[in-house]
């Protein structure tokens, strides 16, 4: 059996939704936090589900690469109990924030997390700018339904990103 049509399969015999890439699999159940105890069982049972097809296929779940996390607003967060979930040997706590193809994804879908390591992986790239002419056009006012911290982080970085860009030989300002 094709694995796309064994996880489709699987999907539909427990409602959830999954997604599998080359050597990664997600699993999805949209739930009400009144249901967490359901939703919990729900999700075990297809991780045991697939483990079970992994095996017989000589394959390998590694639950120590699992991860779990819920999402929702501050409110419904904080009517779940945030217990620990027991997988194969592994015992798995829910995080507040994962990454998913390179996304920062927090609990309460912020963004705050994703959005501060952007920012800091472009002002690291951009201190490593080492050329004697650089073009620089600095960055439109940061939108203003971002939280106060960032748009001052960002302020700050952009200054310093403009003083590091004024020491060097034949700076131009466009």
């Amino acid at each position: 059996m094709k694995a796309k049509s064994l996880w489709a399969l699987i999907a539909a015999k427990h409602g959830v939704c999954i997604h599998a890439y080359a050597d990664d699999l997600q699993t999805y159940i949209s739930s009400a936090a009144s249901d967490q105890n359901t939703t919990t069982s729900r999700l075990l049972t297809v991780v045991s589900d697939i483990d079970r097809w992994m095996s017989s296929n000589q394959l390998k779940l590694n639950a120590g690469k699992t991860e779990v996390t819920w999402l929702g607003t501050r409110q419904q967060l904080t009517k779940l109990n945030m217990s620990q979930l027991q997988i194969k040997n592994q015992v798995i706590m829910p995080l507040d924030k994962l990454r998913d193809l390179g996304v920062i994804i927090d609990s309460k879908l912020t963004m705050e997390s994703h959005t501060a390591s952007v920012a800091l992986a472009a002002s690291t790239n951009f201190a490593n700018f080492g050329v004697s002419s650089v073009r620089l056009q600095l960055m439109p006012d940061v939108h203003s339904s971002l939280p106060l911290w960032l748009i001052e982080w960002t302020t700050a970085t952009r200054c310093c990103m403009a003083r590091l860009l004024q020491s060097h030989v034949g700076y131009r300002w466009f």
